[in-house]
């Protein structure tokens, strides 16, 4: 069986977690993995050949170019940046062009059997083999239906969670060129935007309806969209495991501090036979007794910030501060509102040119005229390569963790430089 997943470094856990579930519970030596990913480290890697190894299996890793999406709707909705993960899934077809079919699997799942039945499944004449979606009742919302076409019938709505691909078919019928011009003219605003897309190209005709409590079973349900969660589940871990195949802990993940009910436990009875069990037990604490004060630790950061950057805009001082600091380039790593207000106060004292470079790993386009570029190792070794004499400064500008990216990106980048947050700058 030919295995695919789109995943971020950030999310070598949780995939981790998935894979020993899927491993555990299929034949041994029956998996092909295929991983797309833009920033898995060596150390992602080996952990995962290990395990893939060890039931026998293969994994392939291929390295999706930000590059090439760079004309995708990461910023269509107002205020939030969609994960540029969404968008590989759209080239799926064309990065594994030796295979017919593959079974793409999101990593916020447990598998309990085998997928057998469901890789086998017999897709002639359509494209996708998808489970109608449990947490919008299995219809498509009324509030999405002004993005579908007017002669629409059939209102099914799939969740692409599990989404079982004919890539034959696919590559026959619907190339690159037509998913990447309808992704970028198709307004619509919603996060799961690669699911709606799929829902609206093809749902009317073209995609397998499975059978959801079997292949795609959501433990939170019921009215997820307002906010009601049918997360009193009575089913016991056995009744899981014997009457819903794969499990989607879609609004609610096991690893975060959601729901308390079987389905949560089984995901931490996987959890606990991995390397990674001890951090996630970590990690789970800490959300759970500091969650909130990192929000508001985010709101006091900005508060700071937001009161600095107000009262010295148009006096100068910003620009003295600059000059003090003996700053003669500055890169802004973060293209978000802070860097936007930052950018404004320069604006303001005619010291804007000090600006060399922006990078941000989820936004794309331009920033004050400015092309956003992607901060990879190779974009560090161009900032150095200009500035042989080590004068420029990165300034980190998000509010959420700013002190861990500096921390980051200290280790990242070689020679002489200087890392600041807008707090340090401020300060």
């Amino acid at each position: 069986m030919n295995i695919c997943i789109t995943v971020n470094s950030r999310y070598m856990k949780y995939t981790y977690v998935m894979l020993q579930a899927l491993y555990e519970n299929n034949e041994r030596g029956s998996i092909e993995l295929y991983v797309l990913q833009k920033d898995f480290t060596v150390k992602d890697k080996e952990a995962i050949e290990e395990i893939t190894e060890k039931f026998g299996n293969r994994v392939y890793f291929i390295w999706m170019n930000p590059e090439r999406f760079h004309t995708m709707p990461l910023n269509l909705i107002e205020g939030t940046t969609l994960s540029m993960e969404i968008f590989f899934r759209l080239l799926i077809p064309e990065v594994l062009p030796m295979l017919d079919k593959v079974l793409m699997l999101d990593v916020d799942i447990v598998i309990n059997g085998s997928l057998k039945e469901l890789y086998d499944m017999d897709l002639d004449g359509v494209c996708l083999a998808a489970a109608p979606n449990l947490c919008t009742g299995q219809q498509v919302p009324v509030s999405f239906r002004a993005w579908y076409p007017k002669d629409r019938t059939r209102w099914t709505h799939f969740n692409t969670g599990i989404l079982l691909w004919n890539l034959k078919y696919f590559r026959e019928n619907y190339p690159r060129e037509y998913i990447f011009k309808q992704a970028q003219i198709q307004r619509i605003g919603t996060m799961a935007f690669e699911e709606e897309l799929f829902n609206v190209l093809f749902g009317e005709d073209r995609i397998l309806e499975l059978d959801p409590f079997k292949w795609n079973y959501i433990t939170t349900y019921e009215d997820i969209l307002r906010g009601k969660f049918r997360y009193h589940l009575k089913e016991t871990k056995e009744e899981l495991r014997s009457k819903h195949t794969v499990i989607h802990f879609l609004a609610s993940n096991p690893w975060g501090t959601g729901f308390k009910n079987e389905s949560y436990r089984l995901w931490w009875e996987y959890a606990q036979r991995t390397p990674y069990y001890h951090d996630l037990c970590k990690e789970q604490l800490e959300r759970v007794e500091f969650g909130q004060s990192k929000e508001k630790m985010s709101l006091e950061y900005k508060t700071i910030v937001l009161e600095k950057l107000c009262r010295l805009k148009g006096t100068g001082e910003l620009e003295a501060i600059i000059r003090k600091r003996g700053i003669q380039h500055i890169y802004l790593y973060g293209a978000g509102i802070m860097a936007e207000l930052f950018y404004t106060a320069l604006c303001a004292e005619q010291a804007q040119d000090y600006v060399a470079g922006v990078y941000d790993k989820r936004k794309q386009g331009k920033f004050q005229g400015m092309t956003i570029e992607y901060p990879d190792i190779k974009a560090f070794q161009n900032i150095e390569a200009r500035h042989g004499d080590g004068r420029f400064t990165v300034l980190v500008t998000p509010s959420y963790e700013a002190d861990e990216i500096k921390e980051e990106l200290l280790q990242r980048i070689q020679g002489q430089k200087e890392v600041l947050t807008l707090k340090d700058l401020l300060e």
